[in-house]
Order: structure tokens, then C-alpha cells, then sequence
């Protein structure tokens, strides 16, 4: 079957990946519990859960270690889902250092791309309950302090790259239209243009277009943007299709 634009087919690329771990895991050869009870997605829907409530994209060692046991407890190390979730690559340990010769054990998620998506939904699902919704794209906002601080928007690219896709999937709007004060930043420009290959296709709208015009005023961004629509050239509900172009 062909995978769907936008958030729809991300993650249902992700969910294939998580329910094939889930099946593994679930036989006598390794954790023998119910594959019907879908552990390995609760578990990893409860540690993105708790990433999006703290802000960041990992949590320490020992609070992701109780979040994802507690759906498989009373088991040893060796027999516990959290060392199979790393063994299996969906998390991965490192250490964050502190100060000089001093460090923090964390988890995160060990494909970027995967972790940063599950974040930017979870994220957007705070933003939907929030009254209104736009607050939390202020500066002080949880969503804006992710993007306006000084240096945010590159060093929370993958986050960027995401919500890109998702803020107007779930939203409605374009993510500039929110916080118009990114607008002429790069990483944003960028992650505006990749998000045109992965969103969905209803994603695309006016407010997108005038974007795009904004951009491709300058030369060097008018020639990215043709680089990254000719990779959709060929789809036939794509706005940006080999049409467009003539």
C-alpha cells in the first residue's frame, strides 16, 4: 500500500516499525506477554508524553527506566522492557554532561526524526487543549520558547522540522503565521520547504502560497524551492506538481 502524505503516513510508518517490535517482543523467545495489549506503542506514547510536559526530547535515565517498566512490572533487568526497548533501537542511553567531570544518565529516542515527531504531536495536543490555542506560541509560550529564544530554531531543528509539518496539519495555519517574527530565519525557510514534500496534501493552502512568494523573492531560495518541488513533480494531488511549473 502507499504510505499517505503528512503526519498520517509518518506515522504510520513509525506505528509498523513499533507494532513490529511488539510482535517480537511479545513471544516466549524474549518477554512472552499479549501482543494485543500494544506495550511497546504505551510505552513509548508515555515517554513522548512526558518529554512534551518537561520540554525536551529525553528525560533521565532512571524516570524514563519507571515510566516504561510500569507496563512490565516484576521483571529483572535483563527481562524488563526498558532494556529491550534499547536493545532494539527505539531508545538509546547517553549522558548529558553538567559541569566539568560531572554528568546526568538520559533516555532518548534512538531515531531523531521519530522522537522529534512524536514531541511536535504531543506538543500540538497541549496546544489544542490550550484557551487560546495561539498562547502557547508567545515567546513565553511552551511551543515559542522552543523557536524565538536566542539560537532555538537551529539548535531544535528537528523539532522545527516537525511542527513545520504538523502546526498546519493540526492547526490550520502556517507555523510563521503564529510566530511571524521567525519568518525571514533560515532554518525556518528550510524546514518550511521540506515540510511541503511530507505534509498533507489539504496542508497546502493560500496562506502556504503567499509564503513561498515571500521566499522565493530572493534568488538563492528560489532555486531551493525548485530543487524541492521537482521531488513532488510527479504526484498528481500535489499543488506543487509538475503543473505548477509550467
Amino acid at each position: 500500500d502507499l504510505i499517505e502524505a503528512g503526519i498520517s503516513g509518518i506515522t504510520a510508518i513509525f506505528d509498523f516499525f513499533l507494532a513490529s517490535v511488539n510482535e517480537k517482543l511479545s513471544t516466549s523467545q524474549f518477554l512472552n506477554f499479549d501482543k494485543k495489549t500494544d506495550l511497546v506503542k504505551r510505552a513509548i506514547d508515555a515517554l513522548s508524553a512526558a518529554m512534551a510536559s518537561e520540554e525536551r526530547t529525553w528525560l533521565g535515565r532512571d524516570a524514563a527506566k519507571v515510566i516504561v517498566d510500569a507496563f512490565l512490572p516484576g521483571r529483572g533487568y535483563e527481562d524488563s522492557l526498558f532494556r529491550h526497548l534499547i536493545s532494539e533501537g527505539i531508545l538509546a542511553e547517553d549522558r548529558m554532561p553538567l559541569a566539568p567531570g560531572q554528568g546526568v544518565d538520559i533516555v532518548h529516542f534512538a531515531y531523531e526524526r521519530f522522537g522529534d515527531h512524536l514531541f511536535a504531536k504531543d506538543l500540538l495536543q497541549r496546544v489544542v487543549k490550550s484557551t487560546p490555542p495561539e498562547d502557547p506560541f508567545m515567546t513565553d509560550g511552551f511551543v515559542g520558547r522552543l523557536i524565538t529564544e536566542s539560537n532555538a530554531s537551529r539548535n531544535n531543528k528537528g523539532v522545527l522540522d516537525a511542527l513545520s509539518i504538523q502546526v498546519p496539519e493540526t492547526l490550520g495555519k502556517e507555523l510563521i503565521e503564529l510566530i511571524p517574527s521567525i519568518a525571514d530565519r533560515g532554518a525556518v525557510k528550510d524546514a518550511f520547504l521540506q515540510s511541503l514534500l511530507f505534509r498533507d496534501y489539504a496542508a497546502l493552502r493560500e496562506s502556504t502560497h503567499s509564503y513561498v512568494k515571500q521566499i522565493t523573492a530572493n534568488v538563492p531560495w528560489y532555486f531551493r524551492f525548485l530543487d524541492t518541488i521537482l521531488l513532488v513533480a510527479s504526484v498528481p494531488q500535489h499543488r506543487y506538481n509538475a503543473r505548477f511549473l509550467h
